[in-house]
């Protein structure tokens, strides 16, 4: 279930958040720069990330996402399975965190477009419809994922195992 949850979490966020490790952090891929800009912009550079996360808040996602994952649990659990969720995160370390990658990842120009984009009328529509598009999508994901594993334990696929 632990699998499930950590990846249905990473898929089902529109909006991605950039966890990184004091000293383990993986080298970023090769075609992608993450120098911020200087060190003088750093506070346009925060305010931004702020505004960001008042028009996309982070627990807003990160919720959005467990009320997803919650349709296949029974329906006289889904409430007890979203709150214990809800209870084990802290949502102002999140926000924290994800405020602080913004602003260590993405370049004023960056987030100027993402406010200017995700305070738009489109990208609310979107992000509107997005939980019903990840409702049809994610259990299939699920599937596949399943299979795939099976496949790899046991050399066969799964057949009528259901």
């Amino acid at each position: 279930m632990i699998r499930f949850l950590l990846f249905a979490l990473l898929f089902l966020t529109t909006f991605p958040l950039y966890a990184r490790a004091q000293e383990s952090a993986p080298a970023p891929q090769e075609n992608v720069s993450v120098d911020p800009g200087p060190a003088a912009d750093l506070d346009r550079r925060r305010a931004l990330a702020l505004e960001m996360h008042a028009i996309r808040p982070a627990a807003d996602q990160v919720m959005a996402a467990i009320a997803a994952m919650a349709v296949n649990v029974p329906e006289d659990k889904q409430a007890a399975f979203v709150e214990q969720l809800r209870g084990a995160l802290d949502f102002d370390a999140l926000t924290a965190l994800s405020v602080d990658a913004m602003v260590e990842t993405f370049t004023t120009p960056e987030l100027e477009k993402m406010v200017a984009y995700f305070g738009s009328p489109e990208a609310a529509s979107i992000s509107e419809k997005l939980p019903v598009y990840q409702a049809i999508v994610e259990p299939e994901i699920s599937k596949m994922i399943d299979e795939a594993l099976m496949i790899s334990r046991t050399g066969a696929a799964a057949t009528g195992l259901e």
